[in-house]
Formats: C-alpha cells, sequence, structure tokens
C-alpha cells in the first residue's frame, strides 16, 4: 500500500513500527522484538540517503578496496548491498538476492536450517555435497548447462 514511504514514515513517536501483519509465529515474534531492540538505537536525519561503501575508511567504492577485502578474507557479507540492475529481468535481481541471503533451497542451506538431516551430494553431478557455491562455480555438469 505504501511502496515509496520511508523508515521515519513508518516509525510512530514513540519509537514503534506500523504494521498491517500480526504474526503469532514465535519466530517472528522473536525477529520482531530482535529487529525493534535494533531499531531502538537508530535516529533519522533530516538529509537523504546516502550510499556508502563499507568496504572502504572514507567510503568510497574501488576495485582496490574490493581487493583488499578479499586478500584480507574479511568480507562480512551483511555490509554489503545488492545493487538491482534495471537491465536484466526481474527474477534474475531476485535468484541473486536469494544466493546472497542463502535462501537457495540446496542440501547445505537446508541441513543448516534443520529441514533435512544431513547434507547430500550434488544430484547433478554426485562428486561434492550440494551448495550454492558448489552448484555456481564448481560443479561439472552445472558448467555445461549454462
Amino acid at each position: 500500500m505504501f511502496k515509496d514511504c520511508s523508515v521515519g514514515d513508518r516509525l510512530e513517536g514513540g519509537g514503534s513500527w506500523l504494521w498491517r501483519y500480526e504474526s503469532v509465529l514465535v519466530e517472528e515474534l522473536q525477529e520482531m522484538a530482535n529487529m525493534l531492540a535494533l531499531l531502538s538505537s537508530v535516529t533519522l536525519g533530516e538529509g537523504r540517503d546516502k550510499w556508502r561503501w563499507l568496504g572502504d575508511s572514507a567510503g568510497q567504492f574501488s576495485v582496490r578496496s574490493v581487493k583488499d577485502l578479499l586478500i584480507q578474507g574479511s568480507s562480512d557479507p551483511e555490509c554489503f548491498v545488492i545493487d538491482w540492475c534495471k537491465w536484466v529481468p526481474l527474477k534474475c535481481n531476485i535468484f541473486i538476492w536469494r544466493i546472497e541471503i542463502n535462501r537457495i533451497p540446496t542440501y547445505d542451506a537446508l541441513f543448516s536450517r534443520g529441514i533435512v538431516h544431513q547434507v547430500g551430494a550434488c544430484p547433478l553431478c554426485g562428486d561434492e555435497d550440494e551448495s550454492v557455491s558448489h552448484l555456481l562455480i564448481s560443479c561439472r555438469i552445472a558448467s555445461i548447462l549454462r
């Protein structure tokens, strides 16, 4: 209903979040409590939001800063935001976003969520455990199908 609203528009004066959906699931209630705890320390300014690259102390993106992060091996996936590309179909953007938040239903992802009880081999090649990185990078059968 309010697709173009800001975070400030959704916060009331008392700092509570405005929702149209009331959850009854314990997990969702816990996520809501965690989110509200994180939001309690947020202060909103009057200016417009700005993009800031967290991989560099100056906040400026550069290939060098990415290279430095990769060399250090300290890249934190939580600090990067997916930049949706308008030139590709929406389903491609959604697929990349789902990869970033580890929501592709591979055996290892399902195992980490307790949905399956053991990690299974890749159904295409059987060489390694099925994971997103295996399917997209090292699976010999998937590389042929691209």
